[in-house]
């Protein structure tokens, strides 16, 4: 069975694949964008942890003086 196509039909189907794809093209981009603003909190939190561990002391001395004990970190 044959389908006849006007023109009026093909440049109805023409605009809706022009506005899904300007629609999918809107889905990727705000998906690269997330995926941008991830890697950026990722980093973030990376350097976060960083900084918290190389200000986190790394010795701690401790020295008695009679019945007290004093330990300083460092």
């Amino acid at each position: 069975k044959k389908i006849k196509i006007t023109q009026e039909g093909c440049n109805l189907l023409r605009a809706k694949i022009y506005q899904d794809t300007i629609e999918a093209q809107r889905y990727q981009k705000q998906m690269e964008m997330a995926a941008q603003q991830k890697a950026i909190a990722d980093q973030q939190a990376l350097q976060s942890i960083q900084n918290m561990q190389n200000t986190l002391p790394k010795t701690t001395y401790c020295n008695q003086i009679g019945t007290q004990t004093i330990c300083n970190s460092y």
